[in-house]
């Protein structure tokens, strides 16, 4: 096989290059395993830390597709080029690294939109938190309101004219 390289340094390159992009796929499997983790962090028992991990997740796709899709980019310019630039046989292995290119870019996005989904469902489970105590402290509010406006015995002004108890009773509730 390094005999190969000797005579093409397209092979050599090629070979490199695609060690690299295989190395790719492993990263992409455990960024999968946490995303599964995260997943039920947020589903099974809501934990607020988890957007730290998904903001972090997803910062580490964004850098993984900055250095894939522009090394996909330049894979495809080369093999699709009218007047070849190498032989028959080492376009077979740019071909192949541009398949393994193109398979780690589409799982990238893939995850992305999946990191993007779930950020989407735990502002939606948060939001639902929050107005469920919202609503089961919303008549201690107002009663608390209620009871500190009109509690003061007609100190105030606009409660002294029969309007202003009305309109103050009225904003309220």
């Amino acid at each position: 096989m390094f005999e190969a390289f000797e005579h093409n340094p397209f092979m050599a390159s090629a070979f490199l290059i695609d060690a690299v992009v295989d190395e790719y796929l492993p990263l992409l499997d455990a960024l999968s395993d946490q995303m599964d983790s995260l997943e039920d962090q947020i589903f099974a028992d809501f934990q607020a830390e988890a957007v730290e991990d998904i903001f972090r997740i997803k910062k580490e796709l964004l850098i993984l597709r900055r250095a894939v899709t522009p090394l996909r980019d330049v894979f495809n310019t080369l093999l699709r080029r009218e007047q070849p630039l190498f032989s028959r046989e080492t376009h077979t292995y740019f071909q192949d690294v541009f398949d393994h290119l193109i398979r780690v870019a589409d799982t990238i996005d893939t995850l992305r939109d999946m990191i993007g989904s779930m950020m989407d469902a735990y502002l939606s489970i948060s939001g639902n938190r929050y107005r469920i105590l919202a609503i089961h402290f919303s008549p201690v509010d107002r009663s608390c309101v209620h009871f500190s406006v009109f509690g003061r015995g007609g100190r105030v002004a606009e409660i002294r004219e029969p309007s202003g108890v009305a309109q103050s009773g009225h904003s309220v509730y």
